[in-house]
């Protein structure tokens, strides 16, 4: 919750170029790096 109760809720995510974006209601995108892992093979 922000001031003023407005409620924040996630409407989209998404992951490019190894990073997570995640945008919310309140046109806020938040870009998140996303760890490499080893071993796990890539699906493209």
């Amino acid at each position: 919750m922000l001031s003023g109760q407005q409620r924040v809720s996630v409407t989209s995510l998404s992951v490019c170029h190894g990073l997570l974006l995640v945008g919310t209601n309140l046109c806020v995108i938040v870009a998140l790096p996303v760890p490499r892992l080893q071993g796990i093979p890539k699906v493209t």
